[in-house]
C-alpha cells in the first residue's frame, strides 16, 4: 500500500484560493507515495496527523500559526516530516532574516554548491560531501535549535535535522523541480517516502 503524504497547501495572494504545489505532488507520486493536500485548519490537525503517513511543508511566502501547531503534533506523533524552503525555515525554530545579496534567488537549474556535514541524515541519504542545488529563497535561517547538516558555499544554512525523530529534515533548496533529471533529488524523495511506509 502506498504511503499517504500530506502536503500543506499555501494560501494564494488572492485569499479565495489555496495552492497545492504540483511539482511536490509529482515528486511524491514518482517516488511511490500518494499525495493529498491539507488545508490549514487548527481543529483538524489531530485528524490530519492520524490520516497521513508522512508530511511535507513546502515553500511559500509567509508562516502561519497553523504551521507551528501542525509541526508540534507531527513531532509528538513521530511521523516523517520534510520541509522545503520556507518549510525548512519554519522547522528550524530560529531567527529568519532577509537576504541582502541576491545570489540565492535564481531561476537557473543549478545555482551553488551545498556542503554536507558527515554523520548526518542528509549525508546518509546523499552519500557525498557536496552537491549542486537550485536556490529560490530571499530569506534565510540564521541559527537553529536542531542539527545543521548542510551549508552553502557562502555559509547559509541549507539543511536542518533532528536525530530524535524518525525523519525530520528541512532543506533550503527545491528538489521537486529537479526530480526528473537530478539523482540527488530523486534519492531524497525516495528515502523520505520509504520512511513513510507503514
Amino acid at each position: 500500500m502506498k504511503p499517504i503524504i500530506g502536503i500543506i497547501v499555501r494560501e494564494d495572494h488572492n485569499p479565495k484560493y489555496y495552492l497545492l504545489n504540483s511539482e511536490v505532488c509529482k515528486s511524491v507520486i514518482r517516488c511511490g507515495g500518494f499525495p493529498i493536500g491539507l488545508v490549514p485548519h487548527l481543529s483538524d490537525i489531530p485528524f490530519m496527523v492520524q490520516l497521513c503517513d508522512g508530511f511535507i511543508l513546502p515553500g511559500g511566502d509567509f508562516s502561519t500559526s497553523f504551521d507551528a501547531s501542525f509541526m508540534k503534533l507531527v513531532r509528538i506523533a513521530n511521523k516523517p516530516l520534510l520541509g522545503i524552503c520556507l518549510g525548512m525555515q519554519e522547522m528550524g525554530l530560529g531567527p529568519v532574516r532577509h537576504m541582502e545579496k541576491q545570489n540565492h534567488k535564481s531561476t537557473l537549474k543549478y545555482v551553488h554548491y551545498v556542503d554536507i556535514i558527515p554523520n548526518t541524515l542528509l549525508f546518509r541519504i546523499m552519500n557525498k560531501r557536496r552537491i549542486w542545488v537550485n536556490s529560490r529563497h530571499h530569506d534565510y535561517l540564521t541559527t537553529s535549535k536542531y542539527i545543521v547538516s548542510a551549508l552553502s558555499d557562502d555559509g547559509i544554512i541549507e539543511s536542518i535535522e533532528d536525530k530524535a525523530c524518525k525523519f525530520f529534515l528541512g532543506i533550503q533548496w527545491h528538489p521537486e523541480t529537479l526530480i526528473d533529471t537530478d539523482v540527488n533529488s530523486y534519492r531524497l524523495f525516495t528515502y523520505f517516502i520509504d520512511k513513510c511506509k507503514r
